[in-house]
Formats: structure tokens, C-alpha cells, sequence
């Protein structure tokens, strides 16, 4: 395992945890294949385009990125212990209370920061790099990201909510026909029933708080897991190791050599701003 970059020194129990982390991740080598590599603190920004109707500059920092041979994951660090009171995969706020204080705090959607960080990784450097290196533009890309909490953190609170936007194919072939009762179907077929400008997506049209939680609730009951569960989860560091082969696709196949060249594009993207 070879680390670029360098653990963060300015806040004591966040260096803490890339340490622990560190040492994890080391001692679960043999679950990665012959290599793999950590980005630690890669500084990143995006531009504002026109395929999405209410896209905007923003900017952020991956704590970790790991690479190896079939394997793409992004870790986001939170180096306190905590009851995620509420949380969910959509751009609400979350609610948590942290050990060290026993005070209930709202803070911004950690699933909103996990969603720019692999959205930059996925649409922002893939893109370039598979237009600077066309021999491996065969790959599928697949990003995992984890916001990692330190050990002891109760997550009970997260739940995964319903996507904003969905695919014709996959609601007509994935969700649809799971769906048991009638009205129920034609229920999540009006909800998905707007389109999203630009991208030929169907887009979620405005809902109650009600219609919201029947929406969740027909998914739940009819075992659909939203596809954000398949790429986010949120763990405690000592779940790290038993994570990892939730990690990762057969849909591409890194060599080192492409590992190097992608590790080389990212650092000449790189950029550096002050922390928070």
C-alpha cells in the first residue's frame, strides 16, 4: 500500500482518525489485490455546465481516496463519536449529537458533501482522463463513498431516501414490477412523472411531507433499495475491513501502471485551499 499526500496536523482528533484509519485500511491489505494507493487531502473543484438546469461552482477536499485493481473508494472523515439523530440521502440538513458534548447540533447534508466529492471524481476527472487516455475508456467507473464516524457513534438515525431522478429503463424494469399493489404502482409511476432538463431522466414532481413518506414507505415494503445504497453508506470506523467487499465492481479492472497515470492527473489538478 503506497499513501500520497499527508495526514492533516491542524486538529488533533481529525489526525487522530486518519491514523486509525491508516492502520485499518493496512491491515486489510490482503482485500484489495496485489496494490492499492491513498490519496490523503486532494483538493478539488467544479465548474458550472449547462447539462444540469441548477448547476454551480463549488469546491471541496477528499480526506481519503483509495485505489486498487477493481476498487474506487472515497472516505469522508468524521473524527468524533456521535448519534446521528436524522439523516438521509437527500439535501436536507442532518441532526446529530456529539459523545464529547451531549449537544444536539443541525449541520449540512453529509450526503450532499459525499455527492460533490464522487461527483467530481465520476464526472469531472474521469471524463478528462479517459479523453487523455482513450485505452482505458473501456472501463465502467464505479465510485464507492463512505462518511466514516468514529467507533462507539450511533447511525441508527440515517435512512436512504427515494432519488430525485430516475431512469425510464430501470423504473419500467427495476422498480415498477416490484411493486405489489396497484395503486401503489401507479402511485411511484406519477411521482416519477417530470423529467430532469437536460440529462432524459425522469425527475420527482413536488410532493407533501405525506406523499414523501408513502414514497418511502412503498420502497421499503416492496424491498426496492435506492440506488444511492448501492455507491453511500455510512460506518463506524471499526466496520471499515467488513465494508470492503461491499466495495468495487468487476465492471473495470485496474492495472497499476493506470492507477499511476490517474494519481499523476489528479495531482496535477490538484489545488490547495485553507481549511475550515
Amino acid at each position: 500500500m503506497e499513501v500520497v499526500g499527508s495526514i492533516p496536523t491542524t486538529h488533533g482528533a481529525e489526525e487522530a482518525q486518519f491514523e486509525r484509519v491508516l492502520d485499518i485500511l493496512r491491515s486489510a491489505e490482503e482485500l484489495f489485490g496485489s496494490w492499492s494507493y491513498l490519496i490523503f487531502n486532494h483538493g478539488f473543484s467544479h465548474e458550472r455546465g449547462e447539462v444540469m438546469e441548477r448547476d454551480q461552482d463549488w469546491n471541496g477536499e477528499i480526506d481519503i481516496l483509495l485505489i486498487s485493481p477493481n476498487k474506487i473508494v472515497i472516505y469522508e472523515l468524521k473524527g468524533f463519536t456521535a448519534t446521528v439523530v436524522q439523516g438521509s440521502t437527500d439535501s436536507n440538513p442532518w441532526r446529530i449529537k456529539r459523545l464529547a458534548s451531549g449537544i444536539e447540533e443541525t449541520v449540512g447534508s453529509y450526503f450532499i458533501q459525499a455527492s460533490k466529492q464522487r461527483a467530481f471524481v465520476v464526472q469531472d476527472f474521469f471524463r478528462r482522463f479517459d479523453r487523455r487516455h482513450p485505452e482505458y475508456a473501456h472501463n465502467h467507473w464505479i465510485v464507492d463513498s463512505r462518511l466514516v464516524f468514529r467507533t462507539g457513534s450511533d447511525l441508527s438515525g440515517f435512512a436512504y431516501s427515494v432519488p430525485r431522478t430516475e431512469s425510464p429503463e430501470t423504473l419500467q424494469t427495476d422498480i415498477l414490477p416490484l411493486v405489489a399493489n396497484d395503486d401503489d404502482r401507479l402511485f411511484v409511476a406519477d411521482a416519477f412523472s417530470g423529467e430532469e432538463y437536460g440529462t432524459g431522466k425522469l425527475g420527482r414532481i413536488g410532493m407533501t411531507e405525506a406523499e414523501e413518506q408513502r414514497l418511502r414507505t412503498i420502497y421499503k415494503k416492496n424491498g426496492i433499495t435506492p440506488r444511492t445504497a448501492r455507491w453511500f453508506g455510512v460506518i463506524t470506523e471499526d466496520q471499515i475491513p467488513s465494508d470492503l467487499p461491499d466495495t468495487g465492481s468487476d465492471r473495470f479492472l485496474l492495472d497499476q501502471k493506470a492507477a499511476s497515470g490517474i494519481i499523476d492527473d489528479l495531482l496535477a489538478e490538484a489545488w490547495t485551499y485553507g481549511q475550515a
